[in-house]
């Protein structure tokens, strides 16, 4: 998950092939709403999030955060 302004990568998470959250088809990931880096809450925002597989981008879209 990148930041909104910054570009910097705030959260990230990593599945090994076949575990939750890496499976073929339909995955959910939890996600609390706090930056991996900072621990803090993230601001109001875009947030522009990538799916790799490998160092491959298989995916990508945005995430609004509003409180």
């Amino acid at each position: 998950l990148y930041g909104s302004g910054s570009g910097a990568i705030v959260w990230s998470r990593k599945y090994a092939s076949g575990a939750n959250g890496a499976k073929a088809g339909y995955n959910a990931v939890a996600f609390n709403g706090k930056s991996d880096i900072t621990g803090q809450t993230l601001a109001n925002g875009i947030y522009v999030y990538k799916i790799i597989s490998g160092n491959k981008e298989i995916g990508k879209g945005y995430m609004v955060i509003y409180e």
